[in-house]
Protein backbone atom coordinates (compact mmCIF):
# COMPACT_ATOMS: atom_id res chain seq x y z
CA UNK A 1 0.00 0.00 0.00
CA UNK A 2 2.79 2.41 0.92
CA UNK A 3 4.69 1.52 -2.26
CA UNK A 4 1.69 2.23 -4.55
CA UNK A 5 0.95 5.51 -2.80
CA UNK A 6 4.58 6.63 -3.15
CA UNK A 7 4.61 5.61 -6.83
CA UNK A 8 1.40 7.58 -7.50
CA UNK A 9 2.80 10.65 -5.79
CA UNK A 10 6.00 10.48 -7.86
CA UNK A 11 3.95 10.32 -11.08
CA UNK A 12 1.94 13.36 -9.99
CA UNK A 13 5.13 15.26 -9.14
CA UNK A 14 6.58 14.42 -12.57
CA UNK A 15 3.44 15.66 -14.32
CA UNK A 16 3.45 18.85 -12.26
CA UNK A 17 7.11 19.41 -13.17
CA UNK A 18 6.35 18.95 -16.87
CA UNK A 19 3.43 21.36 -16.70
CA UNK A 20 5.56 23.84 -14.82
CA UNK A 21 8.29 23.60 -17.47
CA UNK A 22 5.77 24.19 -20.27
CA UNK A 23 4.33 27.16 -18.39
CA UNK A 24 7.80 28.65 -17.90
CA UNK A 25 8.55 28.32 -21.64
CA UNK A 26 5.27 30.01 -22.62
CA UNK A 27 5.92 32.83 -20.11
CA UNK A 28 9.42 33.30 -21.53
CA UNK A 29 8.05 33.49 -25.08
CA UNK A 30 5.37 35.92 -23.89
CA UNK A 31 8.00 38.17 -22.20
CA UNK A 32 10.13 38.15 -25.36
CA UNK A 33 7.14 39.21 -27.42
CA UNK A 34 6.32 42.01 -24.94
CA UNK A 35 9.94 43.22 -25.05
CA UNK A 36 9.86 43.19 -28.86
CA UNK A 37 6.67 45.27 -28.89
CA UNK A 38 8.19 47.71 -26.39
CA UNK A 39 11.28 48.17 -28.55
CA UNK A 40 9.11 48.72 -31.62
CA UNK A 41 7.06 51.39 -29.77
CA UNK A 42 10.24 53.09 -28.54
CA UNK A 43 11.65 53.21 -32.07
CA UNK A 44 8.40 54.71 -33.40
CA UNK A 45 8.43 57.34 -30.64
CA UNK A 46 12.04 58.24 -31.42
CA UNK A 47 11.26 58.56 -35.13
CA UNK A 48 8.18 60.67 -34.44
CA UNK A 49 10.20 62.94 -32.12
CA UNK A 50 13.02 63.36 -34.65
CA UNK A 51 10.53 64.27 -37.39
CA UNK A 52 8.93 66.90 -35.15
CA UNK A 53 12.29 68.41 -34.27
CA UNK A 54 13.55 68.42 -37.87
CA UNK A 55 13.15 71.91 -39.42
CA UNK A 56 10.89 72.00 -42.46
CA UNK A 57 11.98 73.62 -45.71
CA UNK A 58 10.01 76.49 -47.17
CA UNK A 59 7.65 75.43 -49.91
CA UNK A 60 8.52 76.35 -53.49
CA UNK A 61 5.51 78.31 -54.75
CA UNK A 62 6.94 79.12 -58.15
CA UNK A 63 4.65 78.56 -61.17
CA UNK A 64 6.82 75.65 -62.33
CA UNK A 65 6.31 73.88 -59.02
CA UNK A 66 2.64 74.72 -58.55
CA UNK A 67 1.64 73.06 -61.84
CA UNK A 68 3.26 69.75 -60.94
CA UNK A 69 1.11 66.67 -60.44
CA UNK A 70 0.87 65.10 -57.00
CA UNK A 71 1.88 61.47 -57.24
CA UNK A 72 -0.67 58.91 -56.11
CA UNK A 73 0.49 56.08 -53.88
CA UNK A 74 0.80 52.66 -55.49
CA UNK A 75 -1.83 50.02 -54.70
CA UNK A 76 -0.30 46.59 -54.09
CA UNK A 77 -2.49 43.52 -53.82
CA UNK A 78 -1.92 39.80 -53.53
CA UNK A 79 -4.51 37.19 -54.41
CA UNK A 80 -4.93 33.54 -55.40
CA UNK A 81 -6.81 32.14 -58.40
CA UNK A 82 -8.66 29.05 -57.03
CA UNK A 83 -9.41 27.67 -60.52
CA UNK A 84 -7.58 24.34 -59.93
CA UNK A 85 -7.89 23.99 -56.16
CA UNK A 86 -11.04 21.94 -55.66
CA UNK A 87 -13.98 22.75 -53.42
CA UNK A 88 -12.14 23.49 -50.15
CA UNK A 89 -9.71 25.99 -51.73
CA UNK A 90 -6.56 24.86 -49.93
CA UNK A 91 -2.96 25.13 -51.10
CA UNK A 92 0.39 23.63 -50.18
CA UNK A 93 3.49 25.73 -49.47
CA UNK A 94 6.48 23.77 -50.78
CA UNK A 95 10.03 24.85 -49.97
CA UNK A 96 12.00 25.91 -53.05
CA UNK A 97 14.97 28.08 -54.06
CA UNK A 98 15.00 31.63 -55.34
CA UNK A 99 16.42 32.25 -58.82
CA UNK A 100 18.21 35.31 -57.39
CA UNK A 101 19.87 33.49 -54.50
CA UNK A 102 23.24 34.58 -55.91
CA UNK A 103 22.42 38.21 -55.19
CA UNK A 104 20.66 37.75 -51.87
CA UNK A 105 21.41 36.04 -48.59
CA UNK A 106 20.13 32.45 -48.66
CA UNK A 107 16.67 32.33 -47.18
CA UNK A 108 13.82 29.85 -47.15
CA UNK A 109 11.07 30.60 -49.65
CA UNK A 110 7.95 28.61 -50.45
CA UNK A 111 6.14 28.02 -53.72
CA UNK A 112 2.33 27.98 -53.80
CA UNK A 113 1.21 24.59 -55.12
CA UNK A 114 -2.19 22.96 -55.68
CA UNK A 115 -2.74 19.81 -53.53
CA UNK A 116 -2.39 16.54 -55.49
CA UNK A 117 -5.52 14.76 -56.68
CA UNK A 118 -7.09 12.77 -53.86
CA UNK A 119 -5.75 15.02 -51.11
CA UNK A 120 -8.77 17.36 -51.19
CA UNK A 121 -11.30 17.12 -48.42
CA UNK A 122 -14.34 14.93 -49.11
CA UNK A 123 -16.58 17.71 -47.80
CA UNK A 124 -17.72 19.68 -50.86
CA UNK A 125 -18.28 23.38 -50.25
CA UNK A 126 -19.20 26.16 -52.65
CA UNK A 127 -16.38 28.49 -53.60
CA UNK A 128 -16.08 31.28 -51.02
CA UNK A 129 -13.48 33.47 -52.71
CA UNK A 130 -13.93 35.46 -55.94
CA UNK A 131 -10.45 36.68 -56.88
CA UNK A 132 -11.50 38.12 -60.27
CA UNK A 133 -13.97 40.57 -58.72
CA UNK A 134 -11.32 41.66 -56.22
CA UNK A 135 -8.73 42.34 -58.96
CA UNK A 136 -11.27 44.21 -61.12
CA UNK A 137 -12.46 46.37 -58.21
CA UNK A 138 -8.90 47.42 -57.36
CA UNK A 139 -8.07 48.05 -61.03
CA UNK A 140 -11.22 50.13 -61.46
CA UNK A 141 -10.26 52.38 -58.54
CA UNK A 142 -6.85 53.02 -60.12
CA UNK A 143 -8.29 53.66 -63.60
CA UNK A 144 -10.92 56.10 -62.26
CA UNK A 145 -8.27 58.08 -60.37
CA UNK A 146 -5.98 58.06 -63.41
CA UNK A 147 -8.79 59.28 -65.68
CA UNK A 148 -9.48 62.23 -63.34
CA UNK A 149 -5.77 63.15 -63.34
CA UNK A 150 -5.62 62.98 -67.13
CA UNK A 151 -8.68 65.25 -67.45
CA UNK A 152 -7.07 67.88 -65.20
CA UNK A 153 -3.90 68.21 -67.30
CA UNK A 154 -3.33 71.08 -69.68
CA UNK A 155 -3.99 70.56 -73.40
CA UNK A 156 -0.24 70.33 -74.16
CA UNK A 157 0.16 67.42 -71.74
CA UNK A 158 -1.17 63.89 -71.67
CA UNK A 159 -0.92 61.09 -69.17
CA UNK A 160 0.59 57.94 -70.67
CA UNK A 161 -0.89 54.70 -69.31
CA UNK A 162 0.61 51.24 -69.73
CA UNK A 163 -1.04 47.95 -68.66
CA UNK A 164 0.53 44.53 -69.06
CA UNK A 165 1.02 41.13 -67.42
CA UNK A 166 4.27 39.41 -66.43
CA UNK A 167 4.73 35.67 -66.07
CA UNK A 168 6.82 34.48 -63.13
CA UNK A 169 6.75 32.66 -59.81
CA UNK A 170 5.02 33.87 -56.66
CA UNK A 171 7.06 32.95 -53.58
CA UNK A 172 6.20 33.25 -49.89
CA UNK A 173 8.91 34.05 -47.33
CA UNK A 174 9.14 34.55 -43.56
CA UNK A 175 7.26 31.28 -42.97
CA UNK A 176 7.79 28.89 -40.07
CA UNK A 177 8.06 25.38 -41.52
CA UNK A 178 5.85 23.94 -38.77
CA UNK A 179 2.98 26.18 -39.92
CA UNK A 180 2.89 24.71 -43.43
CA UNK A 181 3.35 20.99 -42.79
CA UNK A 182 -0.17 20.39 -44.12
CA UNK A 183 -2.58 22.09 -46.52
CA UNK A 184 -3.26 25.78 -45.85
CA UNK A 185 -6.66 27.39 -46.60
CA UNK A 186 -6.46 30.18 -49.19
CA UNK A 187 -8.12 32.56 -46.73
CA UNK A 188 -5.34 31.91 -44.20
CA UNK A 189 -2.64 32.58 -46.80
CA UNK A 190 -4.28 35.87 -47.86
CA UNK A 191 -4.75 37.00 -44.25
CA UNK A 192 -1.15 36.21 -43.22
CA UNK A 193 0.27 38.04 -46.25
CA UNK A 194 -2.01 41.05 -45.76
CA UNK A 195 -1.06 41.30 -42.07
CA UNK A 196 2.62 41.11 -42.98
CA UNK A 197 3.30 37.87 -41.08
CA UNK A 198 4.29 36.22 -44.37
CA UNK A 199 6.00 38.10 -47.18
CA UNK A 200 5.04 37.63 -50.83
CA UNK A 201 7.76 37.94 -53.49
CA UNK A 202 7.27 37.81 -57.25
CA UNK A 203 10.12 36.71 -59.53
CA UNK A 204 9.41 37.65 -63.13
CA UNK A 205 11.67 35.37 -65.14
CA UNK A 206 11.73 32.27 -67.30
CA UNK A 207 14.32 29.52 -67.07
CA UNK A 208 16.05 28.04 -70.13
CA UNK A 209 13.84 24.95 -70.37
CA UNK A 210 10.70 27.06 -70.12
CA UNK A 211 12.05 29.41 -72.78
CA UNK A 212 12.56 26.48 -75.18
CA UNK A 213 8.90 25.49 -74.74
CA UNK A 214 7.83 29.07 -75.37
CA UNK A 215 9.97 29.29 -78.52
CA UNK A 216 8.17 26.24 -79.95
CA UNK A 217 4.81 27.98 -79.45
CA UNK A 218 6.04 31.26 -80.94
CA UNK A 219 7.38 29.53 -84.07
CA UNK A 220 4.04 27.82 -84.69
CA UNK A 221 1.35 30.29 -83.55
CA UNK A 222 2.92 33.75 -83.55
CA UNK A 223 4.36 36.27 -85.99
CA UNK A 224 7.54 38.19 -85.18
CA UNK A 225 6.55 41.88 -85.18
CA UNK A 226 9.93 43.44 -84.42
CA UNK A 227 13.14 42.84 -82.49
CA UNK A 228 15.39 45.41 -80.88
CA UNK A 229 18.06 46.00 -78.28
CA UNK A 230 17.47 48.58 -75.58
CA UNK A 231 20.11 49.98 -73.27
CA UNK A 232 19.09 51.50 -69.94
CA UNK A 233 21.38 53.61 -67.76
CA UNK A 234 19.77 54.84 -64.56
CA UNK A 235 20.95 57.85 -62.55
CA UNK A 236 20.10 59.58 -59.31
CA UNK A 237 20.41 63.36 -59.53
CA UNK A 238 21.56 65.68 -56.70
CA UNK A 239 17.88 66.32 -55.82
CA UNK A 240 17.33 62.50 -55.55
CA UNK A 241 15.31 62.28 -58.77
CA UNK A 242 15.50 59.02 -60.70
CA UNK A 243 16.33 59.60 -64.39
CA UNK A 244 16.92 56.96 -67.08
CA UNK A 245 18.75 57.23 -70.36
CA UNK A 246 17.33 54.78 -72.92
CA UNK A 247 18.73 53.90 -76.34
CA UNK A 248 16.81 51.69 -78.79
CA UNK A 249 18.80 49.92 -81.50
CA UNK A 250 17.10 48.29 -84.46
CA UNK A 251 18.82 44.99 -85.26
CA UNK A 252 17.81 45.19 -88.92
CA UNK A 253 19.73 48.38 -89.68
CA UNK A 254 23.46 49.24 -89.52
CA UNK A 255 24.63 51.81 -86.98
CA UNK A 256 27.38 54.43 -87.00
CA UNK A 257 28.41 57.60 -85.19
CA UNK A 258 26.40 60.03 -87.31
CA UNK A 259 25.26 63.10 -85.39
CA UNK A 260 22.46 63.90 -87.81
CA UNK A 261 18.86 64.31 -86.66
CA UNK A 262 18.13 60.62 -87.28
CA UNK A 263 21.04 58.37 -86.31
CA UNK A 264 21.06 55.28 -88.55
CA UNK A 265 20.23 52.12 -86.65
CA UNK A 266 18.78 54.09 -83.72
CA UNK A 267 15.03 54.50 -83.50
CA UNK A 268 12.87 56.54 -81.18
CA UNK A 269 9.45 55.46 -79.84
CA UNK A 270 6.33 57.40 -80.72
CA UNK A 271 5.34 60.15 -78.28
CA UNK A 272 2.53 57.99 -76.93
CA UNK A 273 4.65 54.84 -76.63
CA UNK A 274 4.28 53.30 -73.15
CA UNK A 275 7.98 52.38 -73.03
CA UNK A 276 9.07 55.98 -73.45
CA UNK A 277 8.84 56.93 -69.79
CA UNK A 278 7.71 60.11 -68.06
CA UNK A 279 8.92 63.69 -68.75
CA UNK A 280 10.96 62.46 -71.71
CA UNK A 281 13.33 64.49 -73.88
CA UNK A 282 15.66 63.49 -76.66
CA UNK A 283 19.39 63.66 -75.87
CA UNK A 284 21.99 62.55 -78.42
CA UNK A 285 21.31 58.96 -79.48
CA UNK A 286 18.69 58.27 -76.82
CA UNK A 287 15.87 59.47 -74.60
CA UNK A 288 16.26 60.88 -71.08
CA UNK A 289 13.16 60.18 -69.01
CA UNK A 290 11.84 59.30 -65.59
CA UNK A 291 10.45 55.85 -64.73
CA UNK A 292 6.69 55.56 -65.00
CA UNK A 293 4.82 55.78 -61.70
CA UNK A 294 3.58 52.36 -60.61
CA UNK A 295 -0.13 52.70 -59.81
CA UNK A 296 -1.17 49.07 -59.35
CA UNK A 297 0.79 45.88 -58.76
CA UNK A 298 -1.51 42.86 -58.55
CA UNK A 299 0.31 39.60 -57.79
CA UNK A 300 -1.90 36.64 -58.70
CA UNK A 301 -0.84 33.15 -57.64
CA UNK A 302 -2.02 30.41 -60.03
CA UNK A 303 -1.60 27.10 -58.13
CA UNK A 304 -1.89 24.18 -60.50
CA UNK A 305 -0.34 26.16 -63.39
CA UNK A 306 3.37 26.27 -64.32
CA UNK A 307 3.53 30.03 -63.65
CA UNK A 308 1.96 32.78 -61.60
CA UNK A 309 1.36 36.28 -62.98
CA UNK A 310 1.60 39.95 -62.10
CA UNK A 311 -0.75 42.62 -63.49
CA UNK A 312 0.81 46.10 -63.69
CA UNK A 313 -0.68 49.56 -64.30
CA UNK A 314 1.85 52.39 -64.73
CA UNK A 315 1.47 56.04 -65.71
CA UNK A 316 3.60 59.04 -66.54
CA UNK A 317 3.23 62.54 -67.98
CA UNK A 318 4.84 62.32 -71.41
CA UNK A 319 5.91 65.96 -71.50
CA UNK A 320 9.37 67.35 -70.75
CA UNK A 321 7.88 70.72 -69.71
CA UNK A 322 6.72 69.09 -66.48
CA UNK A 323 10.02 70.05 -64.81
CA UNK A 324 11.10 72.78 -62.43
CA UNK A 325 13.98 75.14 -63.39
CA UNK A 326 16.28 73.22 -61.03
CA UNK A 327 15.34 69.88 -62.65
CA UNK A 328 16.00 71.32 -66.12
CA UNK A 329 19.42 72.45 -64.93
CA UNK A 330 20.20 68.96 -63.54
CA UNK A 331 19.19 67.34 -66.85
CA UNK A 332 21.28 69.81 -68.81
CA UNK A 333 24.44 69.15 -66.75
CA UNK A 334 24.04 65.37 -67.05
CA UNK A 335 23.38 65.60 -70.80
CA UNK A 336 26.24 67.93 -71.70
CA UNK A 337 28.92 66.28 -69.59
CA UNK A 338 28.05 62.60 -70.09
CA UNK A 339 25.02 61.54 -72.16
CA UNK A 340 25.87 63.44 -75.35
CA UNK A 341 29.26 61.71 -75.43
CA UNK A 342 27.66 58.26 -75.71
CA UNK A 343 28.11 56.76 -79.20
CA UNK A 344 26.59 53.88 -81.18
CA UNK A 345 29.10 51.92 -83.28
CA UNK A 346 28.39 48.63 -85.07
CA UNK A 347 25.30 47.90 -83.04
CA UNK A 348 27.01 48.49 -79.67
CA UNK A 349 26.70 51.33 -77.19
CA UNK A 350 30.00 52.97 -76.27
CA UNK A 351 29.68 54.68 -72.91
CA UNK A 352 32.33 56.99 -71.38
CA UNK A 353 33.99 55.82 -68.12
CA UNK A 354 31.95 56.28 -64.95
CA UNK A 355 34.45 58.87 -63.69
CA UNK A 356 33.04 61.25 -66.32
CA UNK A 357 29.67 61.29 -64.57
CA UNK A 358 29.25 64.71 -62.89
CA UNK A 359 29.90 64.97 -59.15
CA UNK A 360 26.84 64.39 -56.94
CA UNK A 361 25.21 62.26 -59.67
CA UNK A 362 25.04 58.53 -59.02
CA UNK A 363 24.77 55.75 -61.61
CA UNK A 364 22.32 53.14 -60.30
CA UNK A 365 22.56 50.51 -63.04
CA UNK A 366 23.49 49.89 -66.67
CA UNK A 367 21.51 47.18 -68.49
CA UNK A 368 21.25 45.71 -71.93
CA UNK A 369 17.89 44.27 -72.90
CA UNK A 370 17.25 42.24 -76.05
CA UNK A 371 13.58 42.13 -76.98
CA UNK A 372 11.48 40.22 -79.47
CA UNK A 373 7.82 41.16 -79.82
CA UNK A 374 5.39 38.66 -81.37
CA UNK A 375 1.87 39.20 -82.62
CA UNK A 376 -0.52 36.40 -81.60
CA UNK A 377 -3.76 35.66 -83.44
CA UNK A 378 -5.85 35.96 -80.29
CA UNK A 379 -5.44 39.76 -80.09
CA UNK A 380 -2.36 39.84 -77.88
CA UNK A 381 1.32 40.68 -78.19
CA UNK A 382 4.07 38.79 -76.36
CA UNK A 383 7.44 40.38 -75.69
CA UNK A 384 10.30 38.07 -74.72
CA UNK A 385 12.89 40.14 -72.88
CA UNK A 386 16.44 39.04 -72.05
CA UNK A 387 18.09 41.48 -69.65
CA UNK A 388 21.74 41.59 -68.59
CA UNK A 389 23.58 43.77 -66.11
CA UNK A 390 26.57 45.46 -67.76
CA UNK A 391 29.18 45.43 -65.02
CA UNK A 392 32.52 43.58 -64.94
CA UNK A 393 31.88 42.28 -61.41
CA UNK A 394 28.19 41.50 -61.80
CA UNK A 395 27.21 37.97 -60.68
CA UNK A 396 23.54 38.47 -61.48
CA UNK A 397 22.09 35.89 -63.89
CA UNK A 398 20.47 37.01 -67.13
CA UNK A 399 16.81 37.73 -66.51
CA UNK A 400 14.47 36.39 -69.20
CA UNK A 401 10.84 37.31 -68.76
CA UNK A 402 7.62 37.58 -70.74
CA UNK A 403 5.32 40.60 -71.12
CA UNK A 404 1.73 40.10 -72.27
CA UNK A 405 -0.06 43.07 -73.84
CA UNK A 406 -3.64 43.28 -75.11
CA UNK A 407 -3.66 45.02 -78.50
CA UNK A 408 -7.21 46.34 -78.00
CA UNK A 409 -6.29 47.73 -74.57
CA UNK A 410 -3.11 49.38 -75.90
CA UNK A 411 -5.02 50.90 -78.83
CA UNK A 412 -7.58 52.44 -76.47
CA UNK A 413 -4.92 53.87 -74.16
CA UNK A 414 -2.83 55.36 -76.98
CA UNK A 415 -5.36 56.69 -79.51
CA UNK A 416 -5.61 60.51 -79.69
CA UNK A 417 -2.56 60.73 -77.40
CA UNK A 418 -4.35 58.77 -74.71
CA UNK A 419 -7.08 61.36 -74.21
CA UNK A 420 -10.21 59.38 -75.13
CA UNK A 421 -10.12 56.13 -73.17
CA UNK A 422 -12.84 55.29 -70.64
CA UNK A 423 -12.13 53.26 -67.46
CA UNK A 424 -15.04 50.85 -68.06
CA UNK A 425 -13.80 50.06 -71.61
CA UNK A 426 -10.25 49.39 -70.44
CA UNK A 427 -11.54 47.31 -67.53
CA UNK A 428 -13.25 44.89 -69.94
CA UNK A 429 -9.82 43.94 -71.32
CA UNK A 430 -8.45 42.77 -67.94
CA UNK A 431 -10.38 39.44 -67.65
CA UNK A 432 -9.40 38.65 -71.26
CA UNK A 433 -5.73 39.29 -70.46
CA UNK A 434 -5.85 37.07 -67.37
CA UNK A 435 -7.69 34.30 -69.25
CA UNK A 436 -5.14 34.39 -72.09
CA UNK A 437 -2.35 34.24 -69.49
CA UNK A 438 -3.79 30.97 -68.15
CA UNK A 439 -4.44 29.61 -71.66
CA UNK A 440 -0.78 30.26 -72.52
CA UNK A 441 0.34 27.78 -69.86
CA UNK A 442 -0.63 24.77 -71.96
CA UNK A 443 2.45 25.43 -74.15
CA UNK A 444 4.88 24.98 -71.25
Amino acid sequence: MDFSTTHLESIQVTKLAQRSEKLMKSMKAFRERIDKLKRRCENKNKLSKSLQEKPTKALDTSPAMSKRRTRTAERRIFTVDPDRLGAREEILLVETTSAFQVQQKPSKVYEIVAPPIGMESEVKESKVYDHTTFVLEETEKVLNTTRLEADNLSFSQYLGVDIWVHLGKQLIANVDKSEVSSAVPVRTLLTRVKRGDWKSRFEQLLRKQELLSLDQFLKLDAELKHSSTRYDIAFETPSKRKRRFKVWLNKDEPTNTSREEQIPGVFYPEETSPGLGSTALRVGCGILCSPYDSRLTADIALPGYPFDCRLLVKTGIADSSDRTPNEKKEDSILSETFLEKIRVINGNLLVPPKRRIPAEYKQLFHRKCERRTYKVNFGFELTVSKEREIHPKSRAPDKIDLHIHSTSCDDMLQQKQGRDWKPQDVLRCIPEMLKFTKDLHRYF
